[in-house]
């Protein structure tokens, strides 16, 4: 297979195909119908293993074949990656809720006084998309592009429940659906800060905190508590309020405290230019 549908391989891996039934259901969307033997060549499942992998397949509903007879002269043809797309959205919808069903609602005891240590950029970014999922009416969020892209998805889902949002974004990045507020001077933050800041609060009532340094390596926090909350709820209104400012008194702010604010950020001296 090319290198391009090997990258598909672990998406369908998540979504519960087994190794082979994903190379055989990509390769059958390159070419079908075709027989069991070309699929093995194709894909590289081996001859042994290819005809109980179709059958498996058949029996999830994610391929059909053309014909009955002997194996060796069945053709296959797999479902429209549209109708699989539905099809996988209702089982994990049913899925979560029976497991809603059987749990309830009920939160860990005492889980919002915790602090939450994320190791990894992988893990910070699954923890901000699981927090704007669940967001009801705000979120406040201050971002690189390089993190804030794979967050786009769903937080124009979000916007689409009517959830207002506000985003400072160090980079290029406007999404449509927010108000977005561009930090100006997102070197010098960098190098203070030794990575990309990453802060999501949803609803006055979570946040994550966290950084992304060099090597892509990651580390935050996110919790429920109320303290916690309120500073970084507070950091991201103050960052706005700032933007604010900058963004209608720019040239008096840099003939006053320098072309990268350099006194205006000297905390421990109140002189100007």
């Amino acid at each position: 297979m090319g290198s391009h549908v090997d990258d598909l391989v672990p998406r369908l891996l998540e979504l519960g195909f087994s190794e082979y039934e994903a190379k055989i259901y990509l390769v059958l969307l390159r070419k079908n119908p075709s027989t069991g033997y070309e699929i093995s060549r194709s894909s590289g499942v081996p001859t042994s293993k290819i005809y109980e992998s179709l059958e498996r397949l058949k029996r999830k509903g994610f391929i059909y074949s053309t014909e009955d007879g002997p194996e060796q002269a069945k053709r296959y043809v797999p479902l429209d990656p549209e109708e699989l797309r539905s099809l996988l959205s209702a089982k994990i919808r049913r899925n979560l809720a029976q497991i809603a069903s059987a749990v309830g609602e009920r939160q860990l005891r005492g889980e919002s006084s915790y602090v939450w240590a994320i190791s990894g950029r992988d893990g910070i970014l699954a923890r901000a998309e699981i927090l704007i999922d669940q967001a009801k009416k705000c979120i406040l969020l201050s971002a690189w592009d390089e993190e804030l892209e794979p967050l786009l998805d769903p937080l124009e889902e979000a916007a689409r429940r009517n959830v207002r949002m506000a985003i400072v974004n160090f980079g290029s990045l406007r999404p449509n659906f927010a108000v977005v507020y561009p930090h100006p001077i997102k070197d010098t933050i960098y190098n203070e800060k030794g990575g990309r800041g990453l802060t999501v609060c949803v609803d006055s009532q979570t946040v994550l905190e966290s950084i992304v340094g060099p090597g892509e390596v990651g580390h935050g926090a996110w919790s429920r508590n109320p303290g916690f909350v309120t500073v970084a709820e507070d950091y991201l209104k103050h960052d706005i309020y700032v933007m604010k400012v900058i963004g209608r008194f720019d040239k008096l702010l840099r003939e006053t405290y320098g072309e990268r604010y350099e006194k205006w950020r000297d905390i421990f001296s109140d002189e100007v230019l």
